[in-house]
Protein backbone atom coordinates (compact mmCIF):
# COMPACT_ATOMS: atom_id res chain seq x y z
CA UNK A 1 0.00 0.00 0.00
CA UNK A 2 2.68 2.70 0.69
CA UNK A 3 4.21 2.07 -2.67
CA UNK A 4 0.93 2.27 -4.51
CA UNK A 5 0.61 6.07 -2.72
CA UNK A 6 4.58 6.99 -3.00
CA UNK A 7 3.79 6.22 -6.89
CA UNK A 8 0.30 8.30 -6.85
CA UNK A 9 1.66 11.22 -5.18
CA UNK A 10 4.49 11.37 -8.01
CA UNK A 11 2.14 11.12 -10.42
CA UNK A 12 0.40 14.17 -9.30
CA UNK A 13 3.42 16.14 -8.49
CA UNK A 14 4.56 15.46 -12.49
CA UNK A 15 1.14 16.81 -13.76
CA UNK A 16 1.07 19.20 -11.60
CA UNK A 17 4.94 20.57 -12.73
CA UNK A 18 3.74 20.40 -16.31
CA UNK A 19 0.31 22.28 -16.07
CA UNK A 20 2.42 25.20 -14.60
CA UNK A 21 4.94 24.55 -17.84
CA UNK A 22 1.74 24.49 -20.31
CA UNK A 23 -0.37 27.41 -18.87
CA UNK A 24 1.62 29.45 -16.58
CA UNK A 25 2.35 32.30 -19.78
CA UNK A 26 -1.42 32.82 -21.43
CA UNK A 27 -1.18 34.14 -24.91
CA UNK A 28 -3.02 37.15 -25.33
CA UNK A 29 -4.72 37.92 -29.05
CA UNK A 30 -4.18 41.49 -30.53
CA UNK A 31 -6.88 43.78 -30.32
CA UNK A 32 -8.17 47.06 -31.05
CA UNK A 33 -10.90 48.95 -29.88
CA UNK A 34 -12.34 52.77 -28.99
CA UNK A 35 -11.68 54.80 -25.73
CA UNK A 36 -13.43 57.27 -23.93
CA UNK A 37 -16.65 56.19 -25.29
CA UNK A 38 -16.27 57.20 -28.44
CA UNK A 39 -18.94 56.42 -30.50
CA UNK A 40 -17.90 54.56 -34.17
CA UNK A 41 -19.90 57.25 -36.12
CA UNK A 42 -18.53 60.72 -36.84
CA UNK A 43 -20.96 63.05 -38.01
CA UNK A 44 -19.18 65.80 -40.08
CA UNK A 45 -20.59 68.65 -41.78
CA UNK A 46 -20.27 70.29 -45.33
CA UNK A 47 -17.53 72.06 -44.37
CA UNK A 48 -13.42 71.16 -44.49
CA UNK A 49 -12.97 69.36 -40.93
CA UNK A 50 -10.73 67.11 -38.96
CA UNK A 51 -11.73 65.01 -36.17
CA UNK A 52 -9.77 63.07 -33.52
CA UNK A 53 -10.54 59.71 -32.18
CA UNK A 54 -8.61 57.71 -28.96
CA UNK A 55 -7.80 54.02 -29.84
CA UNK A 56 -6.50 51.42 -28.05
CA UNK A 57 -4.35 48.62 -28.70
CA UNK A 58 -1.84 46.13 -27.70
CA UNK A 59 -0.57 46.20 -31.42
CA UNK A 60 0.53 47.44 -34.23
CA UNK A 61 -2.24 49.07 -36.21
CA UNK A 62 -3.30 50.51 -39.77
CA UNK A 63 -6.76 52.56 -40.93
CA UNK A 64 -7.64 52.96 -44.06
CA UNK A 65 -10.75 54.54 -45.94
CA UNK A 66 -13.10 53.62 -48.73
CA UNK A 67 -13.62 57.20 -50.23
CA UNK A 68 -10.96 59.69 -50.98
CA UNK A 69 -12.77 62.45 -49.80
CA UNK A 70 -12.32 60.61 -46.06
CA UNK A 71 -8.78 60.37 -45.35
CA UNK A 72 -7.20 58.30 -42.19
CA UNK A 73 -4.00 58.74 -40.35
CA UNK A 74 -2.48 57.27 -37.65
CA UNK A 75 -0.47 59.29 -34.92
CA UNK A 76 1.46 57.21 -32.26
CA UNK A 77 -0.45 54.15 -31.42
CA UNK A 78 -3.73 55.69 -29.25
CA UNK A 79 -4.68 58.58 -31.79
CA UNK A 80 -6.55 58.28 -34.94
CA UNK A 81 -6.94 61.15 -37.21
CA UNK A 82 -10.08 61.17 -39.76
CA UNK A 83 -10.08 64.57 -42.58
CA UNK A 84 -13.03 65.07 -44.69
CA UNK A 85 -12.98 67.10 -47.35
CA UNK A 86 -15.40 70.29 -48.02
CA UNK A 87 -18.85 68.44 -49.89
CA UNK A 88 -19.64 70.63 -52.77
CA UNK A 89 -22.49 67.93 -53.82
CA UNK A 90 -26.29 68.47 -53.79
CA UNK A 91 -26.38 65.28 -51.42
CA UNK A 92 -25.53 63.36 -47.98
CA UNK A 93 -22.44 61.10 -48.36
CA UNK A 94 -20.81 58.22 -46.32
CA UNK A 95 -17.39 56.79 -46.18
CA UNK A 96 -16.18 53.99 -44.34
CA UNK A 97 -12.79 53.46 -41.78
CA UNK A 98 -11.24 50.44 -41.07
CA UNK A 99 -8.97 50.22 -38.06
CA UNK A 100 -6.81 46.71 -37.78
CA UNK A 101 -4.08 45.27 -36.38
CA UNK A 102 -1.10 44.12 -38.43
CA UNK A 103 -2.00 40.44 -38.34
CA UNK A 104 -5.84 41.80 -38.62
CA UNK A 105 -7.00 39.80 -35.41
CA UNK A 106 -8.29 42.72 -34.03
CA UNK A 107 -10.69 45.68 -36.63
CA UNK A 108 -13.37 48.14 -36.11
CA UNK A 109 -14.90 50.27 -38.48
CA UNK A 110 -15.30 53.55 -38.22
CA UNK A 111 -18.52 55.34 -40.40
CA UNK A 112 -18.38 59.20 -41.32
CA UNK A 113 -21.53 60.51 -42.62
CA UNK A 114 -20.81 64.25 -44.00
CA UNK A 115 -23.97 66.29 -44.76
CA UNK A 116 -24.59 67.63 -48.27
CA UNK A 117 -23.37 71.33 -48.96
CA UNK A 118 -26.25 73.97 -48.67
CA UNK A 119 -26.69 74.82 -52.21
CA UNK A 120 -29.44 77.51 -53.76
CA UNK A 121 -28.85 77.75 -57.91
CA UNK A 122 -30.94 79.77 -60.25
CA UNK A 123 -32.01 77.52 -63.58
CA UNK A 124 -29.84 78.54 -66.44
CA UNK A 125 -30.51 82.12 -68.05
CA UNK A 126 -30.61 84.26 -65.15
CA UNK A 127 -30.56 87.29 -67.25
CA UNK A 128 -34.48 88.06 -68.16
CA UNK A 129 -35.17 90.92 -70.86
CA UNK A 130 -38.55 92.24 -70.19
CA UNK A 131 -40.68 93.68 -73.43
CA UNK A 132 -41.73 97.76 -72.47
CA UNK A 133 -45.26 96.07 -72.30
CA UNK A 134 -44.26 93.82 -68.99
CA UNK A 135 -44.76 90.35 -68.83
CA UNK A 136 -43.88 87.26 -66.90
CA UNK A 137 -41.31 84.94 -66.01
CA UNK A 138 -40.40 82.34 -63.99
CA UNK A 139 -37.10 81.70 -62.19
CA UNK A 140 -36.38 77.98 -61.89
CA UNK A 141 -34.46 77.07 -57.89
CA UNK A 142 -32.39 74.01 -57.05
CA UNK A 143 -31.98 73.82 -53.44
CA UNK A 144 -31.44 71.72 -50.65
CA UNK A 145 -32.40 74.42 -47.70
CA UNK A 146 -34.63 77.36 -46.70
CA UNK A 147 -33.98 80.82 -48.81
CA UNK A 148 -35.55 84.06 -48.89
CA UNK A 149 -36.56 85.81 -52.51
CA UNK A 150 -35.82 89.63 -51.79
CA UNK A 151 -36.57 92.10 -54.49
CA UNK A 152 -35.53 95.63 -53.52
CA UNK A 153 -37.68 97.43 -51.25
CA UNK A 154 -37.92 100.69 -53.61
CA UNK A 155 -38.68 98.15 -56.69
CA UNK A 156 -42.19 98.50 -56.72
CA UNK A 157 -42.38 97.37 -61.08
CA UNK A 158 -41.32 93.97 -60.23
CA UNK A 159 -44.44 91.63 -58.39
CA UNK A 160 -43.51 87.91 -57.74
CA UNK A 161 -46.80 85.74 -57.73
CA UNK A 162 -46.95 84.11 -54.59
CA UNK A 163 -47.69 79.93 -54.73
CA UNK A 164 -49.13 77.80 -52.36
CA UNK A 165 -47.09 75.21 -52.78
CA UNK A 166 -44.20 76.11 -50.12
CA UNK A 167 -41.92 73.64 -51.36
CA UNK A 168 -42.06 74.80 -55.63
CA UNK A 169 -39.17 75.30 -56.89
CA UNK A 170 -40.78 77.37 -59.40
CA UNK A 171 -40.97 81.13 -59.00
CA UNK A 172 -42.89 83.60 -60.97
CA UNK A 173 -42.94 86.99 -61.34
CA UNK A 174 -44.81 90.14 -63.28
CA UNK A 175 -43.42 93.22 -64.53
CA UNK A 176 -45.08 96.24 -65.07
CA UNK A 177 -45.29 98.28 -68.26
CA UNK A 178 -42.42 100.50 -68.59
CA UNK A 179 -43.65 103.98 -69.07
CA UNK A 180 -40.59 106.02 -67.81
CA UNK A 181 -39.20 106.20 -71.16
CA UNK A 182 -35.96 105.10 -69.99
CA UNK A 183 -34.47 101.13 -69.60
CA UNK A 184 -34.42 99.87 -66.68
CA UNK A 185 -32.61 96.84 -64.65
CA UNK A 186 -32.95 95.26 -61.15
CA UNK A 187 -32.28 91.65 -59.38
CA UNK A 188 -34.04 89.52 -56.99
CA UNK A 189 -32.03 87.89 -54.44
CA UNK A 190 -32.59 84.10 -53.66
CA UNK A 191 -31.15 84.03 -50.34
CA UNK A 192 -29.96 81.38 -47.71
CA UNK A 193 -29.27 83.44 -44.25
CA UNK A 194 -27.56 81.59 -41.83
CA UNK A 195 -24.65 80.26 -44.60
CA UNK A 196 -24.67 83.31 -46.94
CA UNK A 197 -25.12 81.66 -49.91
CA UNK A 198 -27.00 83.79 -52.24
CA UNK A 199 -27.86 83.73 -55.86
CA UNK A 200 -29.23 86.51 -57.88
CA UNK A 201 -31.28 87.20 -61.16
CA UNK A 202 -30.87 90.27 -63.20
CA UNK A 203 -34.39 91.53 -65.13
CA UNK A 204 -33.91 94.31 -67.83
CA UNK A 205 -36.58 96.32 -69.31
CA UNK A 206 -36.58 98.23 -72.26
CA UNK A 207 -38.00 101.65 -72.13
CA UNK A 208 -40.55 103.63 -74.52
CA UNK A 209 -41.55 107.47 -75.04
CA UNK A 210 -45.02 107.89 -73.92
CA UNK A 211 -47.50 107.65 -76.79
CA UNK A 212 -47.95 111.02 -77.43
CA UNK A 213 -48.30 112.14 -81.36
CA UNK A 214 -46.72 114.78 -82.51
CA UNK A 215 -45.42 116.07 -85.88
CA UNK A 216 -45.19 119.05 -89.16
CA UNK A 217 -44.53 119.50 -92.26
CA UNK A 218 -42.69 120.92 -94.81
CA UNK A 219 -44.06 122.42 -98.71
CA UNK A 220 -41.02 122.33 -100.74
CA UNK A 221 -40.08 122.14 -104.74
CA UNK A 222 -36.30 120.59 -104.63
CA UNK A 223 -35.51 117.72 -106.53
CA UNK A 224 -33.45 116.38 -103.92
CA UNK A 225 -34.75 117.40 -99.79
CA UNK A 226 -32.42 116.76 -96.82
CA UNK A 227 -34.05 116.72 -93.47
CA UNK A 228 -33.47 119.10 -90.96
CA UNK A 229 -31.44 118.09 -88.06
CA UNK A 230 -33.50 117.89 -85.50
CA UNK A 231 -32.85 117.23 -81.56
CA UNK A 232 -35.10 116.54 -78.74
CA UNK A 233 -36.78 113.43 -76.82
CA UNK A 234 -38.29 112.10 -79.53
CA UNK A 235 -37.79 109.07 -82.08
CA UNK A 236 -40.39 108.60 -85.50
CA UNK A 237 -40.65 108.69 -89.05
CA UNK A 238 -40.01 110.83 -92.08
CA UNK A 239 -42.77 110.42 -94.83
CA UNK A 240 -41.49 111.59 -98.32
CA UNK A 241 -44.22 110.82 -100.17
CA UNK A 242 -46.88 107.83 -100.23
CA UNK A 243 -45.23 104.91 -100.00
CA UNK A 244 -41.76 106.18 -99.42
CA UNK A 245 -40.47 106.84 -95.93
CA UNK A 246 -37.39 106.76 -93.89
CA UNK A 247 -36.64 105.93 -89.67
CA UNK A 248 -35.86 109.34 -88.11
CA UNK A 249 -32.26 110.09 -87.60
CA UNK A 250 -29.15 113.15 -87.57
CA UNK A 251 -29.31 112.71 -91.37
CA UNK A 252 -31.45 111.60 -94.35
CA UNK A 253 -31.95 112.75 -98.09
CA UNK A 254 -34.21 111.93 -100.74
CA UNK A 255 -34.10 112.16 -104.48
CA UNK A 256 -37.60 112.18 -106.23
CA UNK A 257 -37.83 111.11 -109.80
CA UNK A 258 -39.39 114.73 -110.84
CA UNK A 259 -39.52 118.16 -109.91
CA UNK A 260 -42.61 120.05 -108.73
CA UNK A 261 -44.02 120.53 -105.37
CA UNK A 262 -43.59 117.98 -102.70
CA UNK A 263 -44.29 117.62 -99.06
CA UNK A 264 -42.62 115.79 -96.21
CA UNK A 265 -43.90 114.92 -93.10
CA UNK A 266 -42.38 114.58 -89.92
CA UNK A 267 -44.27 112.04 -87.61
CA UNK A 268 -43.00 112.02 -84.33
CA UNK A 269 -43.92 110.86 -80.85
CA UNK A 270 -42.19 111.16 -77.44
CA UNK A 271 -42.29 113.08 -74.68
CA UNK A 272 -40.02 116.67 -75.49
CA UNK A 273 -41.63 120.05 -74.47
CA UNK A 274 -38.85 121.39 -77.23
CA UNK A 275 -36.70 120.44 -79.77
CA UNK A 276 -34.59 122.21 -82.05
CA UNK A 277 -35.10 121.84 -86.01
CA UNK A 278 -32.06 123.25 -88.15
CA UNK A 279 -32.67 123.27 -91.91
CA UNK A 280 -29.37 122.83 -94.23
CA UNK A 281 -31.19 124.89 -97.25
CA UNK A 282 -33.76 127.02 -97.80
CA UNK A 283 -33.75 127.02 -101.22
CA UNK A 284 -36.86 125.40 -102.88
CA UNK A 285 -39.17 125.73 -99.46
CA UNK A 286 -42.49 126.85 -100.25
CA UNK A 287 -43.92 126.40 -96.46
CA UNK A 288 -43.22 125.24 -93.19
CA UNK A 289 -46.43 123.90 -91.09
CA UNK A 290 -45.79 123.53 -87.29
CA UNK A 291 -49.81 123.75 -86.33
CA UNK A 292 -49.44 119.61 -85.97
CA UNK A 293 -46.94 120.31 -82.54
Amino acid sequence: MEKIFRYAFYAIFAVTVCGCELFGDVFEPSYVMLENGDQGTVDAGPQEATFTIAIKSNADWTADSDKNWCKSSRVDNDVLVISVDENTTDYQRTAYVTVKTKDEVGKLEIKVIQKEGNKVSVSKGTYHEIPVEGGTFDVTLQYNVAYQVQIPQDVTWIHEVKSKVLSTKVHTFTVDENTTGLDRSSRISFTYPDSGISQQVTVKQAGKLPKRQFGFKVVHSNMSFRKPVMTGDFTGSVYWQPGQSSALGAYSEYTYPQSGEKTVTFDLFGQAEEFTVEFQSIEGILEIDFSGM
